[in-house]
């Protein structure tokens, strides 16, 4: 199982896959843990609840500034919560700007918050997740496109991993309308880094 961590993950992981000849693409991940922790850790803050106690967050697409921060699926202790329209932007730019202010606030580093959210990752690729909850994972589109995504891209998308360490992704969510041209138009960006990096690996080959 590969992990890629470094920016721009999503493209750097389509590399890896198109140059590891042996291994599957099911053996690849793009890193965007990171990113769905902090929104945990935004919506624990704002419910005075402990970051466990949140789930089925969701970062869809890119590890950029178009990543698309969802959680109109969120729980807090297993109840749907309403959050009002401003939070939700506020959360939203605070997972952007990347500024880590949590970490900030705690002294730590954000390459503490990273390592901290590839063992995460890596915890659940390994031995599963909770049972009613998905985390967001960078994985390759599969030929149906869930969500009209594009196949053969490497795209964060809310997954299931079960016993045996297979990731599925979540295929049957709503999802709104005003979502789905955010999520479209990070697919837009990914699609062009492929082809852009591309171009060049193929003018070294």
């Amino acid at each position: 199982k590969v992990l890629v961590v470094g920016m721009p993950t999503n493209t750097n992981c389509l590399v890896a896959m198109h140059y590891a000849k042996k291994l599957g693409p099911q053996n690849f991940c793009a890193m965007t843990r990171l990113d769905h922790n902090r929104v945990i850790a935004a919506v624990s803050k704002s419910f005075n609840v402990e970051p466990q106690n949140v789930t089925n967050v969701i970062v869809w697409g890119n590890r950029s500034a178009s990543q698309v921060v969802d959680i109109s699926k969120a729980k807090v202790n297993g109840t749907n919560i309403n959050i009002n329209e401003q939070k939700v932007k506020e959360i939203t730019e605070m997972i952007k700007s990347r500024t880590n202010k949590f970490n900030k606030m705690r002294g730590a580093s954000t390459a503490a918050s990273a390592a901290n959210s590839a063992i995460c990752h890596m915890k659940n690729w390994l031995f599963g997740t909770k049972p009613g909850d998905y985390v967001s994972m960078g994985v390759i589109v599969p030929e149906n496109s869930p969500y009209g995504i594009k196949p053969g891209i490497v795209f964060s998308l809310p997954c299931t991993v079960d016993e045996k360490g297979v990731y599925h992704i979540v295929e049957d969510l709503d999802v709104s309308d005003e979502l789905m041209v955010r999520i479209h138009e990070s697919e837009k960006e990914i699609v062009e880094e492929y082809k852009a990096t591309f171009d060049i690996l193929n003018q070294q080959s």
